[in-house]
C-alpha cells in the first residue's frame, strides 16, 4: 500500500490501504480526471504562417534551372544543329562572298539580310516549342502536389534556354559577317549581332507561347507553321501588292521589323555607288530605305521587337497557368 501510495501520490485523493478483493482499480487509481478542453486554434492564422511550398523561391528556381539545363542543353546544342548551322553558313559565304558596294549590289545585300532574318526566325521557335508539351504530364503532377511555384518553373526554364539558343547565331554571324563583306566596322557588327539576338529571343518567346497554348506535338507544329507562314506571306517581301482589305496585315509580320532594322544599320553605315545614268556619284541611303519600305527610325523597330517579346512571354505564362492547369492544383 505504501508503494502504491508513492506511485500514485499525485492523485487528489490519498490511496487507501490495499486490502480485500472488493477494491477495484478505480479505487486504487483514485477519481478519474476530467479531460481539459482543446485550445481554440485560429486555423487561418496557422495556415498563413505555413509557407506555401517546402522550399524558398530561390531554391525552387535554382533546382528547376539545374534540372532544365540537364534535360535541354543536349537537345539544343548537339552535332545535328552544329552540322546544320555550319552548312548554312558555308552556303551563305559561297553565295554572298564579298558583296560589293555598287548600285547592282544593293539588292544582293537586301537578300542577304532577309535570308539571315528568315533563317533564325524559323530556327528559334522550333527548338523550344516542344519543350513544354514534352513535360506536360510531369509538370501537372508536380503542380498538383505543390512541389514548386509555376512562375519559378517558367522563369527557370526560359532563363536556361535563352543562352543556349543564342550561341549558334553568334557563331554564324562571326563568320558570315566578314566573309560576305557586310557594311560598316565594329559598331555595325555589334548592332547587327544585337538585332539578330533580339530576333532569336523574340521568336523563341513566340515558340514558348505556342507550346504553352497547344501542349501537344501535332497542335503545336500546326499552329507554329500557320503563324510563321502567315507572317512570311503577308510581310510584303514576295508581293508588294496585297488586296485592298489586307494591306494592314504587313504590320503583323514580325520579320519586317527585324529586316528593316538591319537595313537601317547597313545602308546608313556605308555609301553606295550611284547608277550610271545618275548625275550623282553616291546613292542616297534615305531613298534606298524608302524603296525597301523602311518608315521609322531604328530605335522604333527595336522597341517593337522588345514589346512583342514581352507580350509573348507573359502570354505563355498565363496560358500555362490557366489553360493547362491540373484538376487539383496546389495554391500558388
Amino acid at each position: 500500500a505504501a508503494a502504491a501510495g508513492c506511485c500514485f501520490s499525485d492523485t487528489s485523493v490519498p490511496v487507501q490501504a490495499f486490502g480485500g478483493k472488493d477494491q477495484g482499480m478505480a479505487e486504487l487509481m483514485g477519481p478519474r480526471r476530467e479531460k481539459s478542453p482543446l485550445p481554440s486554434i485560429d486555423w487561418r492564422e496557422q495556415r498563413a504562417n505555413v509557407p506555401y511550398f517546402p522550399a524558398s523561391y530561390q531554391q525552387q528556381f535554382v533546382t528547376l534551372a539545374r534540372r532544365s539545363w540537364s534535360h535541354r542543353w543536349d537537345k539544343i546544342i548537339n552535332r545535328y544543329t552544329t552540322a546544320e548551322v555550319t552548312a548554312i553558313s558555308m552556303f551563305m559565304c559561297v553565295i554572298w562572298f564579298q558583296v560589293g558596294f555598287s548600285f547592282h549590289d544593293i539588292e544582293r545585300r537586301k537578300a542577304l539580310l532577309y535570308f539571315l532574318t528568315q533563317y533564325w526566325a524559323f530556327h528559334a521557335p522550333y527548338k523550344v516549342m516542344f519543350s513544354f508539351p514534352s513535360e506536360r504530364d510531369v509538370v501537372r503532377r508536380e503542380r498538383a502536389s505543390g512541389w514548386y511555384s509555376l512562375s519559378a518553373y517558367y522563369l527557370a526554364k526560359c532563363a536556361v534556354e535563352l543562352p543556349l539558343i543564342c550561341l549558334f547565331p553568334c557563331a554564324m554571324l562571326a563568320v558570315v559577317y566578314w566573309m560576305c563583306g557586310m557594311a560598316g566596322g565594329l559598331w555595325a557588327f555589334a548592332s547587327t549581332l544585337a538585332i539578330v539576338l533580339l530576333t532569336v529571343v523574340e521568336f523563341n518567346a513566340l515558340g514558348v507561347a505556342i507550346g504553352c497554348t497547344a501542349m501537344s506535338y501535332q497542335h503545336t507544329l500546326t499552329l507554329c507553321a500557320i503563324c510563321l507562314l502567315m507572317m512570311l506571306m503577308f510581310g510584303g517581301f514576295y508581293s508588294r501588292r496585297l488586296p485592298a482589305g489586307l494591306a494592314w496585315t504587313r504590320y503583323l509580320s514580325l520579320f519586317n521589323y527585324t529586316w528593316y532594322a538591319l537595313l537601317a544599320v547597313h545602308f546608313n553605315s556605308h555609301t553606295y555607288h550611284a547608277p550610271p545614268y545618275s548625275n550623282e556619284t553616291e546613292s542616297d541611303p534615305g531613298q534606298i530605305l524608302a524603296e525597301a519600305g523602311v518608315e521609322m527610325e531604328l530605335c522604333s523597330y527595336i522597341t517593337i521587337i522588345l514589346t512583342a517579346t514581352g507580350v509573348f512571354y507573359i502570354y505563355g505564362y498565363l496560358a500555362l497557368r490557366h489553360l493547362n492547369k491540373p484538376d487539383s492544383e496546389y495554391r500558388e
